[in-house]
């Protein structure tokens, strides 16, 4: 297979590079090789990209290893409802963000007018020790 491809686009050959690979990491591991691809689809209008799990498999005849199986699990539309659900979290998460934005400056308010209504308290406390002092001077001359 990989004499095959020597002559292609490398651009092109991506996925079959990748098989290759998987094929032999499965040769060499005797274990089941999983990854996943994406491959762009060039249609006459357009492009489009499907997005695929390859399982690569080592077939043993009488524990001798005779081949491998390769299946291919289109995945892409998985791939888009995982998008589409992950952009609706995030939606989700900046409408809860702005509904308690009010609450939050509620919040902010009150903690600035406590200290603030403290200090016009004790404003208000001093202008009347001032005001009887001013008055017992008085009083006293």
């Amino acid at each position: 297979m990989s004499d095959c491809v020597k002559k292609e686009d490398v651009y092109k050959k991506t996925a079959i590079y990748n098989l290759l690979t998987a094929v032999s990491s499965c040769q060499e591991s005797g274990s089941t090789i999983t990854y996943e691809q994406a491959i762009t689809i060039d249609f006459g209008e357009g492009t489009r990209k499907n997005y695929y799990v390859v399982d690569v498999t080592p077939l043993y005849i009488r524990e001798i290893l005779s081949g491998f199986v390769a299946i291919f699990k289109d995945v892409t539309q998985l791939k888009k409802s995982m998008q589409q659900l992950q952009d609706s979290q995030a939606r989700m998460m900046e409408q809860e963000r702005l509904a308690r934005w009010p609450e939050s400056m509620s919040g902010l308010a009150h903690n600035l007018k406590t200290p603030i209504m403290s200090i016009s308290g004790c404003i208000s406390a001093v202008e009347n020790l001032v005001e009887e002092c001013r008055t017992a001077w008085k009083t006293r001359m």
